[in-house]
Parts: C-alpha cells; sequence; structure tokens
C-alpha cells in the first residue's frame, strides 16, 4: 500500500498557494508586521506593499508562521493519517518556522522529514519541488538525500545591502558581521550558506557599492563551473540595478548557467532594506 505523503514549505521560497497548491504542496505563510501590526506574508501582504511601507519609513518586521496555523496543519496530518510530511522551511538560522515545525509535529506523533537548507528563497522552492517529483517518481529515499546534500554543498547566497540598519536592528547578523554597522565608509558582502550554518555573515568589505557588486560577481561566476547551474539575482526594489548586474556583469560570463531577475522575498526583503541586492547559485542536481 501506498504511504501517504505531504509536503510542505512557506513563503520564504517566494511562493504561495496558488503556485504550489497545483502541484500538491502545502505551504504556510510567515508573518510580516507593520508598524506593530502582523500580516500573512503573500495572503495579506505582499512585496510591493512592503516597498511603500519602507519608503514611508515605517516599522516594518518578520515572524515565523503563526504557530496556531502551524499545530493545526500537523493536527489535521495526524486526523488524515499521513505517514509522513517532508518539509523544506525557510532555514533556522534565520527564523523558529523550522523548530516549531518540528515540534508541532511530535506534539501529534506525525513523522516528518525536514530539510534544513541553510538559507531560503529559490533554493527551498527548488528542493521542495524536487524532492515531490523524486519521491512521486519511486526514487530510493537514499538517492533523494544525495541529491539534497549534492544542491545545498554546491549553493551560496551573497547579499550586499545599501546599509546595515535593518540587519543589525532585527539580529540576522552574526556579532563580527553586527560591528560592520558602524563602519560608515565601508560597504560589506555577506553571505548565507551551509558554511554559515544558515546564519548572515560577513564575506569581505570593500570601499564602494560598486566594488562590492564586483566582488560578489566574481565570486558566483567562479562557482558556476557548468550549465548546471542557476542564478537567481534578487533585488529589494531596485530593478534597474539588478538588470545591470545581469546585463554588464554575469552575461555571457558564467558558463552557460541561467539567470533570472526577480524581488526578493518580503521576508528577507525586511532585513536587506531598500536598494539591496541578493544573488543566489545552486547547482540543480535533481535536473
Amino acid at each position: 500500500m501506498k504511504r501517504k505523503i505531504k509536503y510542505l514549505t512557506d513563503t520564504g521560497s517566494s511562493f504561495y498557494t496558488d503556485h504550489y497548491g497545483p502541484l500538491g504542496i502545502d505551504c504556510i505563510p510567515l508573518q510580516i508586521g507593520v508598524d506593530n501590526k502582523n500580516y500573512l506574508d503573500m495572503k495579506e501582504y505582499n512585496v510591493d506593499q512592503l516597498y511603500v511601507d519602507m519608503l514611508e519609513k515605517k516599522q516594518t518586521t518578520t515572524s515565523m508562521s503563526p504557530f496556531g496555523m502551524l499545530d493545526e496543519y500537523f493536527e489535521q496530518c495526524a486526523k488524515q493519517k499521513v505517514d509522513l510530511v517532508i518539509a523544506c522551511p525557510i532555514c533556522p538560522g534565520i527564523s523558529g518556522n523550522y523548530d516549531a515545525m518540528i515540534a508541532c509535529a511530535k506534539q501529534h506523533s506525525v513523522p516528518i522529514w525536514i530539510i534544513n537548507n541553510y538559507v531560503t528563497a529559490y533554493l527551498q522552492q527548488y528542493l521542495i519541488e524536487s524532492i515531490k517529483k523524486c519521491m512521486d517518481a519511486n526514487m530510493p529515499v537514499e538517492k533523494v538525500q544525495g541529491l539534497i546534500d549534492a544542491t545545498i554543498d554546491s549553493a551560496n547566497t551573497l547579499m550586499v545591502p545599501d546599509d546595515l540598519r535593518n540587519l543589525t536592528k532585527s539580529g540576522r547578523l552574526t556579532p563580527t558581521a553586527a560591528k560592520i554597522g558602524n563602519l560608515l565608509k565601508i560597504t560589506p558582502i555577506l553571505k548565507i550558506n551551509k558554511e554559515t550554518n544558515g546564519r548572515i555573515d560577513a564575506l569581505s568589505m570593500v570601499r564602494t557599492s560598486k566594488r562590492a557588486i564586483s566582488n560578489m560577481c566574481d565570486i558566483i561566476k567562479e562557482t558556476c563551473t557548468d550549465s548546471s547551474y542557476v542564478i537567481y539575482i534578487t533585488h529589494v526594489n531596485c530593478l534597474a540595478k539588478a538588470l545591470d548586474i545581469k546585463n554588464n556583469y554575469l552575461e555571457g560570463k558564467v558558463n552557460g548557467a541561467q539567470i533570472n531577475v526577480v524581488p526578493l522575498c518580503t521576508p528577507v526583503s525586511v532585513h536587506l532594506g531598500l536598494n539591496g541586492i541578493a544573488i543566489q547559485v545552486f547547482k540543480r542536481c535533481f535536473d
């Protein structure tokens, strides 16, 4: 008899139910706070609204999915006699969703296989969709786990904020990186990956934003050794800057890797701040 498996992610992956529903994947929203009022990401609030609120200098914050929503999800899984929930949430280094899912699954005695992708956004989306396809095709679990590990090991996310105030006040930086906030004439390149254990840390510091972008792109070019890699240039209300990076720094210089220019997901945009750029790269090991 075929096992009853459910697949779960959250809106850190840049998508919500309208995208995941037809794929048979469940998605629970994270929360965005604006002037002390919380909204469900991508259900009650979106990234365009965030840009307006940040330009108006409103107080914006993020928090994990409502615990009651997570608890109800796993309660329903127990009632439906689900054999396994495969979950790929935003990483525990930047959100409590990972630990909350484990706690709710345990509370309702629902078996869970949860993946720490050490970041969020498009890597998170790629993993949960690829895992479901492989499991539906009856691929051995050991092989699926190997592909997960290889994808995560290949991944890197680099960021250049316009300033560090949002990241510092939110506590999303490691103590070392947070100290950079006092060096007003320094532009940092930040990283988050398996090496940093899913925490945002400082990679290097340079004198200008242009040099930071150039150095960041040099690292991305070194990473992309063949066309199996995919690059996401994400931005916080600075599309022109993101397109310039694609056209003048990366296009034709990344060994055929696919390049996408997209808005950064709302929960990370809150912390990176307006005019911030993040580039995520990983090898599509499942393809």
